[in-house]
């Protein structure tokens, strides 16, 4: 809750955090009804494609496709593409939540209809750093900048 305005209440609190992942998981709870509705529009494989870095990221494309060509994606209405990504969306961040934060992450979702299969592949960014410890004045021989 915040002290200024008792009526705006903080994302950190827990009971902000339980109802969003109670959301979260009700979105999950949905993929039947979603799939069931893609495979009734003739699509059998959904592949999506997300990236973020530096506290921002999207899914970057979701294409569908009915088995025909895999090189041709096929197409469906925005209320159905907005299910899907809320979807994925879910999924993504009840498996790596803050994967956007920082380094970020990158990563690829393939679902197949008919087998009722999800393969999702996940990239994390990191920064490392090598740790030297030296004492003394000895360099060794043959050592230059």
């Amino acid at each position: 809750m915040n002290v200024t305005n008792p009526s705006i209440t903080s994302i950190t609190s827990s009971k902000d955090l339980s109802d969003y992942h109670a959301e979260e998981r009700e979105t999950l709870n949905s993929e039947s009804a979603v799939r069931t509705e893609l495979l009734a529009a003739g699509v059998r494989t959904v592949f999506a494609d997300y990236d973020g870095v530096g506290d921002s990221g999207q899914i970057e494309n979701v294409s569908y496709h009915d088995g025909s060509d895999p090189s041709e994606p096929v197409s469906v209405g925005p209320q159905i593409n907005d299910r899907v990504e809320a979807l994925l969306y879910a999924l993504l961040y009840m498996r790596h939540g803050g994967w956007e934060n920082n380094d970020g992450a990158f990563g690829s979702f393939n679902w197949d209809l008919v087998d009722g299969t999800i393969e999702h592949e996940h990239n994390d960014r990191f920064t490392d750093y090598d740790h030297s410890w030296h004492e003394g004045f000895e360099v060794p021989s043959g050592s230059q900048p």
